[in-house]
Formats: C-alpha cells, structure tokens, sequence
C-alpha cells in the first residue's frame, strides 16, 4: 500500500539516526526473530558489544517503501544500534562516553523494486554467518513463490533459499490452487503478492492460520469488508432483511453458520426487522 500512495525516495542518505529506519521482517528477515532464537539473541548480543567497544558495523542495506526506509540487510546489526539507544537512554551504560552508532548508522541504499528487494535479502541472508533452519528456508522460499514474479525461475528461488526445485514446483501448485480458491469465494480478483501475507505453514494447511493466530482472520475480514462496501455500498444497512435473504439464497449453509456466529439475541433482532418491513408480527415462541 505504501508504494501507491507514498512518496518518491530522498536523497539517498549515507547514515540514518535509529528511529530513521524501520523493519519488515516478515518480508526482509526469515530468520532468527522466529524459530533460531537462541542463535539470534546471541548474535545480537555479540554486536551489541562491538558497538560499544566501537567497531565499525558494516552498513545496513536499505529500501525506501514509499513512506519509510526498510532495513534489507543488517537486521541484527540494527537491532543491537537500537537496544544500545534505548540503554543510553535509560542511564544503564557503565561508561560515559556517548557510543559513535548513536550519531548515525551507515547505510547503502538498494534501489530495485520490492520484488528485487526480497531476492536480493533472500541471497544476502544465505550468505549470513547464523545459519538459516529449514523452517526459514521454506518460508523465505514460499515468499519468493508467492511474489509470482516471471524473473523467478525454480532453479532461481532454490538456489536463493537452499530448497529443492521439486519443493518449489509444490509451493507453484499450491499457489495456483489458493488463487483458485481465492476467485471463487471473492468479488476480488486475487493480485499477485497477495498470499504472501500467509506463512508456507498456514498454506500447506489450506492457506488458513492456526486458531491461535487472530491476526490474519481480522486481516481477510477488513479485506471482505472493504469489497462488500465498494460492490453494495449502504445497501446492506437499508435493507438488512433483503441482505439476509441474498445471503439465504447465496449458501443456506453460511446462513446457519452466521447465527451460530452472532448467538440467537442477533438472529432475533433480524427477524424482528424482517417482520417490521413486511408490517408483521412474530410471535416471540416461533423467532
């Protein structure tokens, strides 16, 4: 959404100040902020003090997104600039001398396209000192596959990811058979990078979430939400009893579904409007 409505990228800095450059990891990063935790925490902590001691850190790579500058590469690296900040911050530095990464981070600047971003942080993070698990490698593949660019090939993506071909061409035919299902129960055309919001783990279990995870629910309720209201408008709130009736005639089945969703209070208060556009009275025995 930021590259449609943000803005055209600055000048190109050579150092940002922390709070300048922000994270997409679930784009950027497929390791370590999940899963290689042990690993992580201590890569963290081992830059953590390089800082202090007042190493050179190589330059983070970053991407402008159209609003913000995302960190590419580097994520440990500017996670450790940042917990040195919030420690400045708080008096809980031994010494006093203000560490120089407070005075600015350098940074290069990639300036490809969002999908160039990704490969390019996927190839990077192979290269990567702390080792990716298969589980990472299956997720920074599955977002390369859902990113359906044609300059990706299979053998692309494999040798990116460190993944076998054959379980690229898995991730391809299940993609398509998502899509699929996407046209059928959406007004929505489905648009390429969509099912990049879901996890490899999620799809191979029909491209829905875990119970635990509300997140993505409420994600593909605004997206219905946002369709009902540009295909019917207010329509729905006018005329609550034709709605309810459309949704009848749409799929029985969903329609039981709902009132077990909303209770028996909320499927009273809808007969009741029903009954009141058609001048009648129910009984409150047969509601």
């Amino acid at each position: 959404m930021e590259l449609q409505t943000g803005s055209a990228a600055p000048t190109p800095p050579t150092t940002l100040q922390p709070g300048e450059y922000h994270f997409a990891t679930g784009v950027f990063q497929p390791r370590g902020f999940e899963g290689n935790i042990d690993s992580s925490e201590e890569h963290v902590d081992e830059l953590y003090e390089a800082a202090l001691r007042g190493d050179t850190l190589p330059p983070l790579t970053i991407w402008w997104g159209g609003r913000k500058w995302y960190v590419v590469d580097g994520h440990h690296r500017a996670q450790a600039v940042n917990r040195v900040q919030l420690d400045w911050k708080q008096g809980k530095l031994k010494t006093g001398v203000k560490p120089a990464v407070l005075d600015g981070v350098a940074v290069e600047v990639f300036t490809g396209s969002l999908n160039d971003a990704v490969a390019m942080a996927a190839s990077l993070n192979s290269k990567n000192k702390l080792p990716m698990t298969k589980k990472d490698k299956l997720e920074r593949a599955w977002k390369l596959v859902a990113l359906e660019d044609p300059t990706l090939s299979k053998s692309v993506i494999a040798t990116m990811t460190g993944v076998a071909e054959r379980t690229v061409a898995t991730m391809r035919a299940t993609l398509a058979e998502w899509v699929r299902r996407q046209r059928e129960m959406s007004f929505d055309e489905p648009q390429p990078g969509d099912a990049a919001d879901t996890t490899w783990e999620q799809m191979k279990g029909g491209g829905r979430p875990s119970s635990k995870d509300e997140r993505w629910e409420e994600a593909q309720a605004e997206k219905m939400a946002r369709t009902l209201g540009r295909v019917f408008g207010g329509m729905p709130g006018k005329l609550p009893h034709v709605f309810a009736r459309a949704i009848e005639l749409y799929s029985p089945n969903l329609a039981g579904h709902l009132k077990e969703h909303w209770g028996e209070e909320r499927a009273q208060e809808l007969v009741y409007a029903l009954a009141e556009d058609m001048g009648l009275t129910v009984p409150a025995e047969q509601v």
